[in-house]
Parts: C-alpha cells; sequence; structure tokens
C-alpha cells in the first residue's frame, strides 16, 4: 500500500476517519493525503466572489493545518499532507482519485455535509458502484489501534473467479491480519469451493464461518473479533442491504466496525 486518501468535512466524525486513516498510513508506511472539498454557496451582490473565497480558505485551511498538525503528532514520521478543493464534493473526490490512482480511500460516515449526502442520498449505491477504489467508513468515535481480524462477506454466487483474492489478501498482508470468509448460505453448498479458495489465499489461510442470512453478517463479524468488515459490490443481497437508505445509515452509524467496500 503506497497512497491513501481520506476525506474530511471537519465534522468529529470526518476528523476522526482522518486520523483513522493516519494510523493505517503509519502501519503500512504509506502516504496521506488529507482532503477537503468545500461547496460554493450563493454568493451576496454586495458580498464580492474574491472575497468571499480568501475568506472561506482562510478557514478552512487552518483546520486542514490544525488536522495533520495531530495526525503527525499522533503518528511520528508520518508522510501527510492536506489538499483543498472548491466544487461539487463526489466529482472532486472523484476526479482526485482518478488522476492519483490511491489504494485506498478513507471517509467518516456520519455528519450533515455532503459527505452524508454521500452515503445516504438517492442515488448512493449508483456513487459507490462509480468509484472504483478501495473505500473505507469508519465510524464516529472508532480509533486505530491495528487491524488484527479482517471479515470478509461472500454470499452463495462467490467462487475463487468472483473474489477480489489479490486485493483482499494485500490488505490483510499490509496489516499483518487474520483473514475470516463469512459466508452466507448453508456450509454444504460452499465446501466444493472452500478448498480452491484457502488455496488462492496461501500462506494467508483464511478461516471459513458461514450463517443463513445476510442478516447475521456483522454479528458474526463481531463474533470473529473483526477491526473490519469487507463487502463486494458483487454481493447483491448483502450491497444492496448494506446501502438500503434506513438500514444503511443505521448499520453506518451504529456499526462497531469499519467497513471497506472493495471492486475487483
Amino acid at each position: 500500500m503506497k497512497k491513501i486518501f481520506a476525506a474530511t468535512d471537519f465534522s468529529p466524525a470526518g476528523d476522526n476517519a482522518a486520523l483513522y486513516a493516519a494510523g493505517i498510513a503509519h502501519t503500512t508506511g504509506a502516504t496521506l493525503t488529507l482532503l477537503h472539498v468545500e461547496s460554493y454557496p450563493v454568493i451576496r451582490e454586495n458580498d464580492g466572489e474574491g472575497n468571499w473565497l480568501d475568506r472561506a480558505f482562510d478557514v478552512v485551511r487552518t483546520a486542514m493545518d490544525v488536522l495533520v498538525y495531530h495526525a503527525r503528532k499522533q503518528y511520528p514520521g508520518l508522510q501527510v499532507e492536506g489538499q483543498l478543493f472548491f466544487g461539487d464534493y463526489l466529482d472532486e473526490i472523484q476526479q482526485k482519485c482518478k488522476r492519483e490512482q490511491p489504494d485506498l480511500v478513507v471517509i467518516g460516515n456520519q455528519g450533515k455535509s455532503a459527505a452524508e449526502h454521500f452515503f445516504f442520498g438517492s442515488n448512493a449505491l449508483d456513487s459507490l458502484r462509480e468509484i472504483r477504489y478501495p473505500l473505507l467508513a469508519v465510524p464516529p468515535g472508532y480509533t486505530f489501534n491495528g487491524i488484527s481480524n479482517i471479515a470478509l462477506a461472500c454470499d452463495v454466487e462467490h467462487t475463487l473467479d468472483t473474489l477480489p483474492v489479490v486485493q483482499v489478501a494485500g490488505f490483510a498482508n499490509y496489516l499483518n491480519a487474520t483473514l475470516h470468509l463469512l459466508y452466507a448460505g448453508r456450509e454444504e453448498d460452499k465446501r466444493p469451493v472452500v478448498a480452491a479458495v484457502q488455496a488462492a489465499f496461501g500462506t494467508l489461510q483464511p478461516r471459513f464461518q458461514f450463517t443463513d442470512s445476510f442478516s447475521n453478517i456483522p454479528a458474526l463479524a463481531r463474533a470473529v473479533h473483526a477491526d473490519l468488515l469487507i463487502v463486494l459490490p458483487r454481493t447483491h443481497g448483502f450491497f444492496e442491504h448494506l446501502l438500503h437508505r434506513s438500514r444503511s445509515r443505521h448499520l453506518l452509524e451504529h456499526s462497531n466496525m469499519p467497513i471497506l467496500v472493495l471492486h475487483k
């Protein structure tokens, strides 16, 4: 892992996610870029655009400087910088990702900014699928204390050909974590796949758990003491359940672990 982006609106949840990203970057040796996108407001007739931009820039620049300071103080030696943008939140983040190809994008999952609408708006599912980069949502107040266990949510459709083995193994190896594959479906239906999947992960030696319902996946992740839950857009039942407006709000606001969305 070489490059991590963390987007913040300077809310407590956003800054907490940025510091969580700093912990991952420090652990993996990656560089960290903190991103903030300031929306353009309606400008009053007697308030010149240049004056407003100068004042807005001063405010967010100070907030970014403080956040960078805290990240460096908490993780000495961390390579971190802050960047500011004006415009549409999602558009700016997408363009930044396309230009620089990050290995991970981290965001807080609670707040009243455009970041919240990105997760909970009516087009949230389409937006998440448009960003073809690993996207990590960090619960409010969740601090980085290392990642020892990673859980991957799978369904009966996931075979060796459809699992992002390289991506998942890369995260687990970078973080020196144990990998747990959580399958929604009957164990007897997955036995032919288990041996092949286990061999594909090689020395990582994932552990397998089974449940009869997608709704049990978060509880199963907690049962294996997961520090991180990975979900896949191709896991249609679980992913649609995850991003349903009311259920996603409840899960993301009350989950006791970060959630990572991976595209193969």
